[in-house]
């Protein structure tokens, strides 16, 4: 995309001789076609521009950091006792912006060099565009995603995937980790999950949406799809993995032999531990409730020849 009068690219053609820390660095461009418009996101302020094959206008210049930053401080510390003298030397940088059916949402860290240990926090701040202006009534979504402070640099790593179907998923990932959240701004949202490419020679490379469904591409893995579980399991993370690792791939509990087969007391363990696994991961699902109570009994009855057979 070429401005013909060069004012928007012009700008930055130039070499920038600002630091990361800089309030004039640019952090994220977003580009509505829909619309003609193009979003620019730094440090201080979030801008808004019209374009067309023989103009371009300026609409819009908001003061991002005197209008957030307050306000994301007050949701991260707002509860401690000293919160007012903890507020003086808080930091918050704009990492990147995303446009979801909602309006804008802008990724956002802070930390507090005071804190021990020194931890960053990313945010979500939910943004109305009313077209001239942006509107004084936003959200703040502290996630639970909240590494120990690196540096700025460390922080810009991490980017902004927002599907654009309905609801409030949001994805932030860097080259180790993909973590699944939301934005707050709707109710019924995916519990937060945390996913590692750190295994030797692996990475993320970069992110996006293809219909309307979250993709990463890995070193490993090639091109990777989130989705999400039909329902939070209630099992700890530590607990359902150890039982996945346990269980051979040809062996599931949608897969049960008749009571006429011979099974060997090492696939009985197997499938007592799938059905198990299902139960937790989809038992507050209806749908799955007649045939949770189908390998549950399957199961049990395993279970009893099991204990019948070592007597």
């Amino acid at each position: 995309m070429v401005s013909p009068k060069g004012g928007v690219l012009k700008n930055h053609q130039q070499p920038m001789k600002s630091t990361s820390w800089s309030p004039n660095r640019l952090h994220s461009v977003l580009w509505e076609g829909g619309a003609g418009c193009l979003y620019t996101l730094t440090r201080s302020s979030l801008s808004k521009w019209e374009l067309d094959d023989n103009w371009e206008q300026q609409i819009l210049s908001w003061d991002a950091q005197r209008a957030l930053t307050e306000s994301i401080g007050d949701a991260i510390w707002g509860s401690e006792s000293n919160y007012e003298e903890l507020k003086e030397g808080a930091n918050v940088t704009y990492l990147d912006m995303k446009l979801s059916q909602a309006g804008l949402v802008v990724l956002a860290a802070a930390w507090h060099p005071s804190d021990t240990p020194c931890l960053a926090y990313f945010c979500l701040v939910s943004l109305q565009d009313t077209g001239a202006a942006i509107s004084d009534h936003f959200t703040v979504e502290v996630t639970k995603y909240n590494p120990p402070f690196q540096s700025v640099e460390a922080l810009q790593a991490t980017r902004l995937v927002l599907p654009r179907s309905p609801g409030s998923s949001a994805f932030l990932y860097n080259q180790e980790t993909v973590f699944a959240c939301s934005t707050g701004t709707s109710r019924g949202a995916l519990p937060d999950e945390r996913i590692s490419f750190n295994s030797p020679g692996d990475g993320v490379r970069g992110g996006g949406c293809c219909a309307d469904l979250p993709v990463f591409f890995s070193l490993n893995s090639g091109l990777v799809a989130v989705v999400a579980r039909e329902s939070a399991s209630i099992l700890p993370e530590t607990m359902e993995d150890s039982l996945c690792s346990s269980l051979a791939p040809e062996v599931s509990a949608m897969e049960t032999p008749t009571r006429s087969e011979p099974v060997a007391q090492e696939d009985k363990t197997k499938l007592l531990k799938a059905a198990f696994l299902h139960f937790c991961r989809y038992g507050n699902n209806p749908k799955s409730s007649y045939m949770q109570i189908l390998i549950l009994i399957q199961a049990m009855e395993r279970v009893r020849d099991i204990v019948q057979e070592d007597m």
